[in-house]
């Protein structure tokens, strides 16, 4: 994909680096610079980190000349070729010495050649083969503990009369064949205990020369200690209502993430400071998640007011243990004020015309307390009874509503971290086939008993004049959650006139954005739908229903999103049944979040060196054009609309030779956390997907990383606005 991306770009490169050859010409100024000294420059073929120098040469001592780019094998280009650095300076006046900073080894099998363009006049640089290029091995053991440890690599070559030189990074000592002659070599190294906080790679270079170039290397990783994820610098928001008579109302249980990339038998404990609060469970082995809770029981016997706690997470093979999370519980009773639920409906926009198919309906609720459920209704129609309809709860998603855990008034309500809620609406099954005006409301309830209305909005459908297929997913049901083979079921028509393949070779299945390999199963039987959508007006009515069959074990448990994307037989190409879903396979799911970027401190990620790169992005469901964006460190910005597929392609070939893989953040509050529900990054490509629920709306701030062949961590911001629609 990427040759192909790049090979689109390079013509518009060739056609711009003519263009300025062409204006030099014209303008005359190919005659201040008259050659070079020297005339050619071979470049080490080791490289280097020493500068090369050459000196342009020029016809006065007044006359102004620029570097003008570069023209290797593959074209012209304005930059130089990312094995070296930017010739510098790139303009100046009369006779200049230009210096080339560093030139990596050239470990490929044929020589590098590129060529340098001042004023017209070309230079040519060559490097050829490194006969000193290495192959490393190891590391021996894989991983180092958190409480440091020893270990060792092996360096070899194909070459004669060679020698290498080892350099580490910071964190590593070389204890053993730090340099030598003689192949294979054994280059043993120790290792400092992790006090980070997170789980660490450490990068040692080998080189051919006595100085450090940009050579790759090998990679140390290191285990760190147990973090709790998503948790606010502030801590955690708890609230209870004792009321005269009855039980206690207690706010609802606030997950933590716990991560320990230490050996499979490490262990956590979890450790609660106040008797009403309590950690289910209070021991494991990581990476998995705890409950943090209060204990109604003991609740009860407190007064009225504020009380804090702390909940201390701590392991024996961690050396910065233990990690402290502050709890904050207020307390209210038959004397005190409390107040109802309060929160908006966002979408769909009051007044909106021409809707059709699924219709999503989702804003966000907040209490003092806390929200036990959100309900959707729609008015009556004549022939059905007075009053509203209720349609269905709406869906409440942890993370969802970054905007409103951002307020600072309702950021510290209880559970405010799941504050958005939605529910798709299939408009088709309402009545008179979907088409009319209609008014939908939405109310929250809280866990003290407490109803309020949220908000009401009046749009209207026309599904007659859709050109979309419709239909939805019946398994899995939204936020169900499945384990081992599951049947993932549901149904899709085509609008009047048009069909849907028999053979289901139209219909694809998502997931996180991702699409999947697996063949649809379509043609089965459902009267319920036929019923609705009767033969022949819809061709495929006598056998709508679709099924994939899903080996959930291939995925990591937790959060998932899921859509289907059809194409009738016009080409009309629509998503289906939108949502998302849990996976939870224990110890039999094959497939494992990477503790590696499971959670940092946010301050630690952001301060981290900007990366430059190219970065990639389209937007929806078909495989559309990319757009290209020079991020060049900057943070870039992608807006979307609710529900909408979002691709990212983090580019850094040419600008630096990452060594590491990709790592992904989203930065919540104070914490560099997961990805959020339904997105992805393959890590080896940098290809980051995201096909958010439609309770997701806001700012979402993201930080991807890579670590430098040099050991230096940097880091890719992005920055993706989801609005409404």
């Amino acid at each position: 994909m990427r040759a192909a991306l790049r090979g689109s770009t390079l013509a518009g490169l060739m056609a711009l680096c003519l263009v300025w050859l062409t204006g030099d010409i014209a303008l005359g100024r190919q005659a201040c610079v008259t050659g070079f000294n020297p005339t050619s420059v071979i470049l080490p073929p080791a490289g280097t980190s020493a500068p090369i120098t050459f000196t342009v040469l020029t016809s006065s001592a007044t006359c102004q000349w620029n570097f003008e780019g570069v023209s290797t094998p593959n074209g012209p280009f304005p930059l130089p070729p990312p094995w070296m650095s930017w010739p510098q300076p790139t303009s100046g006046t009369g006779p200049a010495t230009v210096s080339i900073g560093f030139v990596t080894p050239n470990t490929g099998t044929s020589p590098r050649e590129v060529t340098f363009i001042y004023g017209g006049r070309l230079l040519m640089l060559t490097q050829p083969v490194n006969p000193c290029s290495f192959t490393l091995s190891g590391p021996s053991p894989e991983r180092i503990p958190a409480n440091g440890g020893t270990g060792s690599f092996t360096v070899n070559t194909s070459g004669s009369s060679c020698s290498y030189y080892v350099f580490p990074g910071d964190g590593v000592t070389i204890t053993t064949g730090g340099t030598g002659s003689t192949f294979p070599a054994t280059v043993g190294f120790s290792v400092a205990p992790n006090t980070s906080g997170i789980p660490l790679t450490h990068w040692v270079t080998v080189s051919s020369t006595p100085t450090p170039v940009m050579t790759p290397g090998v990679s140390i990783p290191q285990n760190g200690p147990p973090v709790a994820i998503d948790a606010p610098s502030w801590g955690l928001i708890f609230a209870a209502n004792r009321p005269a008579t009855g039980p206690v109302f207690v706010s609802s249980p606030e997950p933590i993430r716990i991560t320990n990339a230490e050996n499979p038998t490490a262990t956590w404990t979890a450790t609660a400071s106040e008797p009403w609060l309590d950690v289910t469970p209070g021991t494991g082995t990581s990476p998995s998640t705890a409950a943090i809770s209060l204990n109604p029981a003991a609740v009860a016997l407190l007064a009225r007011g504020r009380y804090a706690g702390t909940i201390s997470i701590s392991s024996t093979v961690a050396p910065s243990s233990p990690l402290t999370i502050r709890i904050s519980l207020n307390i209210t009773d038959a004397t005190s004020a409390t107040t109802p639920p309060f929160g908006v409906v966002d979408i769909p926009l009051h007044g909106a015309t021409g809707l059709s198919g699924a219709v999503p309906v989702s804003g966000w609720a907040v209490d003092d307390v806390g929200i036990s459920r959100v309900q959707i209704y729609r008015n009556s129609v004549a022939g059905e009874p007075a009053g509203e309809l209720y349609l269905g709860d709406g869906t409440r998603v942890r993370g969802a509503r970054p905007d409103v855990v951002a307020s600072q008034f309702f950021g510290f309500t209880p559970d405010s971290r799941r504050a958005g809620w939605g529910l798709m609406v299939l408009s088709n099954t309402l009545p008179n086939g979907g088409n009319g005006t209609f008014t939908v409301s939405a109310y929250a309830e809280d866990v003290d008993g407490h109803r309020s209305l949220l908000g009401r909005k009046t749009v209207t459908f026309d599904n007659t004049a859709s050109p979309y297929p419709f239909g939805t997913i019946d398994l899995p049901g939204q936020g169900a959650t499945v384990s081992g083979t599951h049947n993932n079921q549901g149904w899709i028509l085509a609008q009047p006139g048009r069909s849907i393949p028999f053979d289901g070779s139209t219909i694809r299945l998502f997931i996180d954005g991702v699409e999947q390999p697996h063949a649809a199963g379509y043609g089965f039987a459902r009267p319920d739908v036929a019923a609705l959508f009767p033969f022949p007006t819809y061709a495929n009515a006598n056998g709508p229903a679709a099924q994939f069959t899903l080996d959930t074990t291939l995925f990591a448990d937790g959060l998932h999103t899921i859509v289907w994307v059809v194409r009738d037989d016009l080409g009309v190409v629509q998503g289906i049944g939108s949502r998302y879903f849990n996976i939870q396979n224990g110890s039999a799911s094959q497939a494992a979040v990477s503790a590696t970027f499971e959670a940092r401190s946010a301050a630690e990620v952001r301060a981290l060196p900007k990366g430059r790169a190219l970065l990639w992005e389209r937007l929806g469901l078909e495989q559309g054009t990319w757009s290209l964006r020079f991020a060049d460190g900057a943070t870039h910005e992608i807006r979307q609309v609710r529900g909408e597929r979002v691709e990212v392609a983090l580019d850094t070939a040419w600008w630096s030779e990452g060594c590491g893989p990709f790592g992904g953040y989203l930065i919540a509050g104070n914490v560099a956390g997961p990805l959020p529900p339904g997105a992805s990054l393959d890590a080896e490509h940098g290809l980051f997907r995201w096909l958010p629920p439609i309770e997701f709306s806001g700012t979402y701030e993201f930080v991807f990383t890579r670590q430098a062949c040099s050991g230096r961590e940097e880091r890719i911001p992005l920055r993706v606005v989801i609005g409404l629609r």
